[in-house]
Formats: structure tokens, C-alpha cells, sequence
């Protein structure tokens, strides 16, 4: 089932001028914990930070990944532990009383439209899978959420996309699930697919607006 294989990442960040900084910590099980298991240990082990450094940042150079820690890299048994210290480089931007940054670093599925032109055949996921990812934010002294967009809800038989903001006193958490429910998609699913994916690159695109008080 989806529960099997989850991904779950949580971060507790702080704006730090341009830059948003803070720890992260992920939990992987499953066909997920496996995958990356496979794609590490594919490499000489003197590469094994590099390639985890480059698997969390999504070989993004303003991602800078320090002080990583991870549980038994060997051990097939147990959910994979991976902490580390962020400084993610200007993920802020301002103007005048304003400051906009981007909640979601990652953005699973953007690209995950299907040319219907071109493709014949059903698609195949390589397996089931239950990702989470919550961010944490503190709100700085002095500034305020000027606005919020309406986040997502999208539940259908094969998968489901979830993105959902809550505020809590100087904090802000920004919370998306995606669900993978059968590992078919069905040619006739294709459109519906389609919606669903622009609906979710749609809410990727909406940042979050703090303006002082």
C-alpha cells in the first residue's frame, strides 16, 4: 500500500535576510527508502555524501546542505533517517514593505503532464508511494501574512494531491501530501491526470506575501 512507502521530509526555517535557514529532516521506508538506497550504492562509497548531497538539493546550488546525518545506510530493515542544516540562498525576494518566498522547494510532479498527442499506451508508476512534506516558518518580528493562497484538494481512486496552509501565533506551515494510490493510469485517466497536474502547478506557482505591520 501507499503507507509502505512513504517520504516524509519536515523543515523548521527562519528567514535569514534572502536566504531561508534552518534543519530538515526526512524519513524514508519502503520502495522509496529502497530507491535511493539502490541509487547511492551505485556509487564508490567516498561518493556517498556527495550523492546524497545532491539527491536533497535536487542539484540545486543554492540549496547548501550541512552537518548531514544519517541513520545505517547498510541497514534494509529500518525507515532511513536523513538530518542536515539548510541555507537556502535566495529563496526571498522584496519589495518595499513585502517579502515573497516560495513554500514548496521541490515541487513533485510539476512536469508529470502527459502529451496525449504522442503517448498510446497506460502508464506505469514504479510502485505505490505516500509522500509528505511539511515546512514550518517562523514569521519575523515586525511582519505579518499579508495573504495565503487557497491551497488544494484533489482525491481521486488512482491518486491524490493535498496542499494545505495553517497559521499558528509568528508561524506559518505549509503542508502538501501526494498519494499514489494504484500503479496504473489508465489511457481514458489521461485528461483528468492532466487537470489535476495544472491545478497543482498552479498552486506551486502562488507564493506567500509578509508585509510589515
Amino acid at each position: 500500500t501507499p503507507s509502505h512507502n512513504i517520504t516524509s521530509e519536515k523543515r523548521s526555517l527562519t528567514i535569514d535576510g534572502q536566504n531561508l535557514a534552518g534543519t530538515v529532516s526526512h524519513q524514508l521506508s519502503g520502495e522509496s527508502k529502497e530507491s535511493l538506497l539502490f541509487r547511492i550504492h551505485a556509487l564508490k562509497k567516498d561518493k556517498l555524501s556527495t550523492a546524497l548531497q545532491s539527491y536533497l538539493s535536487d542539484n540545486n546550488v543554492r540549496y547548501a546542505v550541512t552537518q548531514l546525518q544519517t541513520s545505517d545506510l547498510n541497514d534494509r530493515n529500518n525507515e532511513l533517517n536523513i538530518d542536515y542544516r539548510l541555507n537556502y540562498k535566495d529563496a526571498v525576494s522584496g519589495f518595499g514593505d513585502e517579502l515573497y518566498l516560495d513554500m514548496d522547494f521541490r515541487k513533485e510532479m510539476e512536469d508529470a503532464t502527459i502529451n496525449t498527442d504522442k503517448r498510446t499506451q497506460d502508464v506505469l508508476f514504479p510502485y505505490k508511494q505516500h509522500l509528505i512534506s511539511e515546512t514550518e516558518l517562523t514569521i519575523p518580528p515586525g511582519y505579518k501574512i499579508k495573504g495565503l493562497a487557497s491551497g488544494l484538494k484533489i482525491d481521486n481512486p488512482g491518486y491524490s494531491f493535498s496542499i494545505l496552509y495553517k497559521t499558528l501565533p509568528e508561524k506559518l506551515i505549509y503542508r502538501k501530501e501526494i498519494i499514489i494510490k494504484r500503479t496504473l493510469l489508465k489511457k481514458a485517466d489521461f485528461n483528468t491526470w492532466n487537470s489535476s497536474i495544472q491545478q497543482l502547478r498552479k498552486c506551486y506557482n502562488e507564493q506567500v506575501t509578509l508585509t510589515k505591520k
